[in-house]
């Protein structure tokens, strides 16, 4: 893959690598899928009307089981509460990031994070140390109930 320099200059060489094996196996690699994430209206739906809410300063996590055996990810990030394109999309990254690291503790999961306003302010490593600590509260205390509150989504 060549990437052409606007400046004039030499062509820049981007190297991309692909790790075997990894493609279809969403717990045994740090990838973040598609099938990772909660994609329709029903999806969110159903954890926000079963699921537990767990709070810190800056995020507010709703979580239920899933029958997927693996947790999955969907972000709800309000222009109302954080403001602008360019700061939503950045708590957007660090949450998805955050997310991708810890996956392999967490159990099977549907996780709707929502940032608080006190989000906007908030340096990347504020971000990222408050959704941790918030995903290993969420990961502890469904780690025993994932399955009970667990039913496939129609729609």
């Amino acid at each position: 893959m060549v990437a052409r320099s606007w400046h004039g200059g030499e062509p820049k060489v981007a190297s991309v690598s692909f790790r075997k094996g990894c493609c279809g196996d969403p717990i045994g690699s740090f990838n973040f899928s598609a099938r990772q994430r909660l994609r329709t209206a029903a999806e969110f739906e159903h954890v926000y009307k079963s699921g537990q809410r767990f709070s810190e300063k800056l995020f507010q996590i709703t979580a239920c089981g899933n029958v997927c055996g693996f947790a999955r990810l969907g972000l709800s990030i309000a222009s109302r509460t954080v403001g602008h394109a360019v700061t939503r999309n950045r708590i957007r990254r660090v949450a998805r990031e955050v997310f991708r690291l810890a996956q392999r503790e967490l159990p099977a999961l549907d996780v709707v994070v929502s940032a608080r306003s006190a989000a906007r302010e908030a340096s990347r490593a504020e971000l990222r140390a408050n959704l941790s600590r918030l995903l290993t509260t969420v990961g502890e205390r469904c780690a025993g109930s994932s399955r009970q509150s667990s039913r496939p989504i129609d729609g």
